[in-house]
């Protein structure tokens, strides 16, 4: 149900949308590996990316939910969050899987979780 509260924010308020083609607020101090490196279009370009796409983006929002105590995600299961990337990366495929995910993640946390 947040998944689709989150898409529906999406497509009627541009200016709520997460940024995703930008870097991070502050940028990464930190090197990003796998299929997160590589762009949206490149991560859902068939099942097998797609698959590796949906475990890493799970693991980046479980990794960075270590450091937040809101716990973001927590009113959506794990297909609203990867449905909530994979939108995000619809609207932008030249973007990074990693900045999408952190664009969706900040825009999640800015809702309290």
């Amino acid at each position: 149900m947040f998944a689709l509260a989150l898409l529906i924010a999406a497509q009627a308020a541009p200016a709520m949308t997460p940024q995703i083609g930008g870097p991070p607020p502050g940028g990464h101090a930190f090197k990003v590996f796998g299929i997160g490196a590589t762009t949206c279009a490149a991560a859902y370009s068939n099942r097998n990316a797609e698959a590796m796409s949906e475990a890493w983006v799970l693991g980046y929002f479980t990794a960075l939910n270590t450091r937040d105590t809101t716990g973001v995600g927590k009113s959506v299961n794990a297909e609203g969050v990867l449905a909530a990337v994979k939108q995000a990366c619809v609207q932008e495929p030249s973007a990074s899987l990693d900045r999408t995910a952190h664009g969706v993640y900040s825009f999640m946390q800015s809702l309290g979780g």
